[in-house]
């Protein structure tokens, strides 16, 4: 999913450094660099939508977790 803030990228299934989750990638200089946007192996993510919920501040990132089964919204800053 693409925001103002970069693109945001949310996965189930454990990457190369055994890590799971929701990560957002914005430009910096010629390269990209990405942050957690929680913390590593808390939200298996298998689906996630960016929407401004309450219309007054910035958009919030909803995901839902399949193996992890929660749901999560997490505020974007």
């Amino acid at each position: 999913t693409s925001t103002t803030h970069g693109i945001i990228a949310g996965w189930r299934e454990p990457n190369a450094a055994k890590q799971f989750g929701i990560k957002l990638y914005h430009r910096h200089g010629d390269t990209w660099a990405s942050e957690w946007v929680s913390e590593p192996n808390t939200m298996a993510c298998e689906d996630l939508k960016v929407h401004n919920l309450d219309a007054t501040g910035p958009d919030e990132i909803i995901a839902a977790g399949r193996s992890t089964k929660n749901v999560v919204i997490y505020r974007l800053q």
